[in-house]
């Protein structure tokens, strides 16, 4: 989904909550190991 690592995503952003918003719809559609693939953070991250 973004080659762009998590946390430097977390710094970058305007607004956080959103990415982290759009990271827990995915887990709740995909499971928690394939969000954490496709936002490149661990899983630990995901379920946090």
């Amino acid at each position: 989904m973004c080659p762009i690592k998590y946390y430097t995503n977390m710094r970058l952003s305007k607004d956080p909550r959103l990415l982290r918003y759009e990271m827990v719809r995915y887990a709740r559609d995909n499971g928690v190991k394939p969000a954490a693939r496709a936002f490149n953070t661990t899983p630990k991250t995901v379920r946090k």
